[in-house]
């Protein structure tokens, strides 16, 4: 996958897309994503774009960071819902 530098849309927004189509063909609730290294050999992009696509989609809580283990995996449906809802509480505060 190549990705456009002169498109409109930033390239971490490109590398967004192509990972949640990855995500969601090729993994299950609670498998262990590529790490950051793999996505930017994978990608040929930098770690500042891998981080800022991974931020984004946890974010928007298509993936979750287990931070005891420092890796990135794909939610199941209640951890989406759970992951929605505080981040909710806490914009309303």
């Amino acid at each position: 996958m190549t990705f456009d530098y002169n498109q409109k849309q930033p390239v971490y927004e490109q590398l967004v897309d192509e990972l949640r189509k990855s995500i969601k063909e090729n993994y299950q609730p609670n498998d262990k994503l590529l790490s950051e290294r793999e996505i930017m050999k994978k990608y040929s992009v930098s770690r500042n774009t891998v981080r800022q696509a991974l931020n984004e989609l946890e974010i928007i809580g298509y993936i979750y960071t287990d931070n005891m283990e420092k890796e990135h995996l794909w939610p199941t449906g209640l951890q989406i819902i759970l992951k929605l809802v505080m981040n909710t509480v806490l914009l309303n505060r």
